[in-house]
């Protein structure tokens, strides 16, 4: 009888981006000054259980495997695809996206300049739309670099 070794990190963050196991959900950023909503967070988590007891430990794993970079291509292709399939939704409510980013991206070498602008630019959402947020989970160590 054959014995099944535990996956290792590698093979489950492997795993999810060649998989592509993310999914997009949305959290409302509300204006304190009237309550109206002004967009929306994406948010990732894992459409598979058993890989990463939770979204942090995910990310965190990825950084230290340095597939950070892949991951979260993984899902900021989720998320516009996404929205993409929502576009009569999402430009109703006139909202603005905000997409998390690790500041780390920018230094691994697989990081894809343009890639973003892209798919914005294939799925016909304006850039304007679009807001970046460094992931909270991070600080920017190199200013100038990430300006």
């Amino acid at each position: 009888m054959m014995e099944h070794k535990p996956m290792t990190v590698w093979d489950r963050l492997d795993n999810i981006i060649r998989q592509e196991l993310i999914v997009p959900v949305y959290q409302p950023i509300i204006s304190l000054k009237d309550g109206s909503t002004l967009g929306f967070e994406a948010l990732s988590r894992i459409s598979a259980g058993g890989l990463f007891d939770n979204v942090e430990d995910m990310f965190f794993s990825a950084e230290k495997c340095g597939k950070i970079w892949e991951l979260e291509r993984v899902c900021r292709r989720a998320v516009l695809e996404q929205i993409r399939e929502q576009k009569g939704r999402f430009d109703k409510m006139n909202a603005k996206l905000f997409i998390n980013v690790n500041p780390k991206v920018l230094y691994d070498e697989k990081f894809q300049t343009g890639f973003t602008k892209e798919y914005l630019k294939q799925y016909e959402i304006p850039v304007e739309r679009i807001v970046f947020e460094i992931t909270e989970r991070q600080q920017v160590e190199d200013e100038t670099g990430f300006m």
